[in-house]
């Protein structure tokens, strides 16, 4: 899912971007669509699971933000198999915490050979 996370935001709003950009926009004609599924298909959401985003906020402070991940179940009406899918917008990389606008912008940062942890001591946690 196509969502816009400026590269640096504070707290409030992620939650204001994730609850408009993500959370609303999840509709069973949008799994369809991005799946190519037809309206027979039976689709269910089925639940959401928990993860942690490390974010910048205006003042370079890092900060983590819990969002959940929407998941949906469809059922093949050819075979009968369930199948299974987590839709994750896309500034999320799937498994790693941080968010891509910062991984950038730490790439910019971090010269050849450095130790990229160092950098992390400039930030301030909240």
């Amino acid at each position: 899912m196509k969502v816009e996370l400026p590269f640096k935001c504070n707290p409030e709003e992620f939650e204001r971007i994730y609850q408009e950009e993500y959370k609303s926009k999840i509709s069973h004609g949008f799994i369809r669509n991005k799946l190519g599924l037809s309206e027979s298909v039976r689709l269910k959401l089925n639940g959401t699971f928990k993860r942690w985003l490390y974010l910048l906020d205006q003042d370079n402070r890092l900060y983590r933000v819990q969002y959940r991940i929407q998941t949906a179940l469809w059922t093949d009406p050819e075979t009968g198999k369930d199948n299974y899918v987590s839709i994750f917008p896309n500034f999320i990389n799937r498994y790693c915490p941080l968010c891509l606008h910062m991984l950038e912008y730490l790439s910019c940062q971090v010269g050849k050979g450095e130790d990229i942890l160092r950098h992390f001591s400039k930030f301030q946690i909240y």
